[in-house]
Parts: structure tokens; sequence; C-alpha cells
């Protein structure tokens, strides 16, 4: 008894510990500005390597081959944040020196971001929100599901993980070894959550995949301690390990949930196959293809990481409707549904840069401007539809007459039994048949 207490109590414990990460690092990023700049150390001279144009490096001039001589009037070298990370993080000045230039540049740098960087980053506390929100809530609807259990843990470490990226960027404490230890754990739980989905699957890829990477994150864990210690410096190949490791437990599970497309199309579990792969595969893919990837051969990124992370959006939207639903549509509906969410998406997202621009929010339209505003209007447009899911749910169970609950129940229990999108018609006369209605009405 106590076990099962203990058990329950775990999933509150670690809810409350994910609010309080996300509050305090979302206080953290608001007073420091992102500098974007990453070093490498050439006989003896620190020069940049790559210099991120979201950031305020960037912005005030300081590119790529630039050397920096000094950070926050120390020797770069004796910088906490180089020696640790290869970063400028947290600098207020910056003493460069442009290829080719016999003169010095001194850079001051704004301790707090200005409104658009903000726009970048609030999209991704809101999307950590929603992954760890979605989560909870299948949880306690299906406490004793085990395909439940596997998503609260998976969507709380994915939504810990995206609510790390910009704290970790900044260099904030512990965020970017938080981050690295998290995206590890994603991997495995990633197999773990398909070796139950939609039912037991124990085959040898399964367990040969988390084996492997239940290793790999030993090692990332060490190395990670290793870094932040400053006893080591692995920082680019321990990013990349990252990296890979979490491509491969994506290719594992997308390999399981490909295999389970063989599955009769009168079984159940087809069905809920096809739709947890199709949200897989929206949410992922663009992450791996143009962000992961690059990172990984030494390219830049084709599209910023907030940008790849809209997509992500569609995981735990599919993966809560899936476990929590007793009955699910055709898989082509929700298609239909995603596509529909987009093209509303874009519309709205067109009209609020417009209106930041007449307000002048903004001084210019551009695509940076466009992306951001993007990646903002998007997760507060799933935020507003959990909203409405909730006002009408309480409607429902206070306010609505005994006569209609009795109604909707009855089409819920009728469309349990659908299985596909042409037995529509059979299910209309089912309803009325089973509400009495006649000819004569």
């Amino acid at each position: 008894m106590l076990k099962k207490v203990f058990r329950r109590q775990a999933y509150y414990i670690a809810s409350a510990a994910f609010v309080i990460l996300t509050l305090v690092y979302f206080i953290a990023i608001i007073n420091q500005t992102y500098v974007g700049l990453d070093l490498t150390d050439v006989n003896g001279q620190w020069i940049v390597a790559s210099s991120d144009p979201n950031g305020e490096g960037y912005k005030l001039g300081i590119h790529v081959g630039d050397r920096i001589l000094r950070i926050n009037n120390q020797d770069t070298g004796e910088y906490r944040f180089v020696k640790k990370w290869s970063q400028a993080e947290g600098a207020s000045t910056i003493e460069s020196r442009r290829m080719g230039q016999p003169t010095d540049n001194l850079i001051n740098i704004s301790k707090r971001p200005d409104l658009l960087m903000l726009l970048n980053e609030i999209p991704m506390f809101v999307l950590g929100l929603i992954f760890w929100i979605l989560g909870f809530i299948a949880w306690r609807k299906r406490p004793f599901s085990v395909q439940a259990r596997a998503l609260f843990w998976l969507n709380w470490f994915m939504g810990l993980a995206i609510v790390l990226a910009p704290a970790s960027s900044r260099d904030l404490i512990f965020a970017r070894e938080l981050e690295y230890i998290t995206l590890s754990s994603v991997s495995i739980l990633l197999i773990t959550f398909v070796s139950v989905f939609p039912r037991h699957n124990k085959n040898r890829v399964n367990l040969l995949g988390r084996l492997t990477l239940t290793f790999t994150s030993v090692v990332i864990f060490i190395l990670t301690v290793l870094q932040s210690i400053g006893i080591v410096h692995f920082n680019s190949p321990l990013k990349k390990l990252v990296l890979l490791s979490l491509i491969i437990g994506i290719l594992i599970m997308l390999w399981n949930l490909g295999m389970l497309i063989k599955l009769p199309n009168d079984k159940p579990e087809k069905n809920q196959v096809n739709i947890v792969l199709l949200g897989m595969a929206i949410g992922f893919l663009p992450f791996v293809s143009l962000t992961a990837v690059p990172v990984i051969f030494n390219f830049q990124p084709i599209v910023n990481t907030e940008v790849s992370y809209l997509f992500i959006s569609a995981i735990p939207a599919t993966l809560y409707y899936v476990i929590v639903h007793k009955y699910l549509p055709d898989s082509r509906r929700i298609l239909e549904r995603l596509i529909l969410f987009l093209v509303m998406g874009l519309i709205i997202n067109f009209v609020i840069s417009y209106a930041l621009f007449f307000l002048r929010v903004v001084k210019t339209l551009n695509l940076k401007v466009y992306l951001a505003t993007l990646a903002l209007s998007m997760p507060c447009m799933v935020c507003f539809s959990l909203i409405r899911i909730v006002i009408n749910k309480l409607l429902q169970k206070f306010v609505f007459s005994e006569e209609l609950q009795g109604y909707k129940k009855r089409v819920l229990k009728l469309n349990e039994r659908l299985t596909s999108i042409n037995e529509e018609d059979r299910i209309l006369e089912e309803v009325m048949r089973s509400l009495a209605v006649t000819d004569s009405v």
C-alpha cells in the first residue's frame, strides 16, 4: 500500500519540480541577454568560431574570425564561461579586434534582452509546459495504464529539455548540464514508450537499443560533470554525442511504429499507430534534418532551434489524444485537423505581425519577425484550445442538463464503434434510431 502511495506521490513531486524549474529559468533569461558567441583557442588567442545572428554579439558587430581580447575586464581565457563551455555568455563588456585592423573595439552589452528576443524565447517555455500538462492530464485520467505512465515521464523529460534550451544557450547555472542529461534520457524513454505502445513489444531492437543508449547516457553524464568542473574540455564532441543519441532513439522509435503498420486494418491498434507515427514524423523530422544533423557535421543549422521546435508541438497532442481517448477517428481526420490548425496559425500570425508593425512594436517586417511571432502564436493557439476544452468540460458538468449529458454519452458510445470514415452514414442512422427519431417528426 505504501509503495503505491509513494509511486503516486512521485508524479506530483515531479510536476512541482517541473513548474519550479520553469519559473526559475524563465525569470533568469529575462535578466540576461543572449550573446551567442562560440570561441576557440588558436595558439593562445581566442577566436570567434561562430556568431549567432540572433545573438547580441553579432548585432553589435562581432563576427566569425574576430579576436576576443577581454571579457568583463578579464583575459578571455580566464573568463569562467570561456573556461567551462568556450562561450562569452553573461558578458557585459567585450573587447575585440577585427582581422586586419590594429585598433580594438570595446562593446557594451545590455543586461536585459530586447522584446524581439523575448518573443523568440517565450514559446519554448510555453511548449515545454504543454508537454508537461498533457502528460500529467493523461496520467490523471489513466493512472493505472502503463502507457499513460510512460507518456508522463516521456513528456516530462522532453518538456524539461525544451524549457532548458534557452537557459542553456545563456549558460545559466546548471542549465546546460541538465539539458544534456535530460536529452540523453529522452532517447531511452522514446524506446520505452514504443515498448508498451500499443502493446508490449519486447523485440531485440528495443532491448539492444535501450542497453546501448543507457550506456551512452552514463558516458554523457560523466563527461558533462567533468566538463562542468573543468577537468575535461569536450564541449563540441559532447554536444554532438547528445544529439546523436537522441537521433538513434528517434530512429528506433520510428522503426518500431513503422513495423506495426503491418497490423490488420480491423485491429484498433492499427489506427493508433498511424496517428502516433504521423505526430512523431511531423514533430521530429524537421528538428533532426534541419537542426541536429547540421550541428553534428559542423554546418550551420538550416533553421533556428525555436522554429524546428514548433513542429515538435505535434508530438504531445497526438500522444495525449491516443492514450486518453477510448475511441479514435480515422487517422486521416487527424491529418485534416492538423492542416486546418496550421493554416489558421499562419493566418493569425500574418495578422499579428502586421499589428505589431503598425503599433510600432517592431520597426520592420521581415522573415525574422514573422518566425518570431509564429513561434509565439502557435503554442498560444494550443493553450487556448486546452483552455476551451477545460471550460467546455466544466460547463458540461455544472451547467448542461442531464438530458443533454445523456445524449452526448449515447453519441460517444456509438462513436466507439467507428473504425473508418466510410461508416459515418451508418453511425448517423444508429444515432437517429437510438434517439427514437421517427419519420413523422
